[in-house]
């Protein structure tokens, strides 16, 4: 029964191997930002669908980050406060639930992204991240700068990789 059960997980992961990679180098859709937003761009006008592309033009921030997973790394990407603009995301916006390919969630309160320069990261030491490198997209923050306040463990529970998606609250 045990070999029955690895053989299975060994063959769905096989078959997500594949898709999994091309969508950590894809330009289509990277990234999904939904909830409480005043902008969409999707079919149902719930969302609104990132490409890696749009993500760029939203300008890149540099951050160096000490994290238990990759040592001390730079990272990429764009500060989630200026997603959360660029969806027109309300005042009034509590949090944002962070969503994982996975599944896995998370949530961080709205507070942190005007605090810090929390990223999305989608490169590390210059290389793009893919989903073998917890990409495509990396929640990150700025441990270095400010290792006072953000080296420890619930910093580290909202450094959520493999993102897809962007819940406003």
């Amino acid at each position: 029964m045990k070999l029955k059960a690895l053989l299975l997980l060994g063959a769905a992961v096989a078959a997500l191997s594949a898709p999994l990679a091309s969508f950590a180098q894809s330009d289509d859709a990277i990234l999904t930002v939904s909830g409480r937003i005043g902008r969409t761009n999707s079919a149902d006008h719930k969302s609104y669908v990132f490409s890696f592309a749009e993500l760029q033009k939203l300008g890149a921030t540099e951050i160096t980050s000490t994290t238990r997973y990759v040592g001390t790394a730079k990272f990429t990407g764009a500060r989630i406060r200026d997603i959360l603009k660029a969806v027109q995301a309300p005042a009034g916006a509590t949090a944002v639930s962070v969503v994982a390919i996975d599944g896995y969630q998370q949530t961080i309160p709205i507070t942190d992204f005007a605090k810090w320069d929390v990223i999305v990261a989608y490169s590390q030491n210059g290389k793009r991240l893919t989903v073998e490198s917890k990409g495509p997209l990396w929640i990150m923050y700025p441990t270095d700068k400010y290792p006072g306040e953000l080296l420890n463990d619930e910093t580290t529970s909202k450094l959520v990789w493999a993102l897809t998606g962007l819940v406003v609250k």
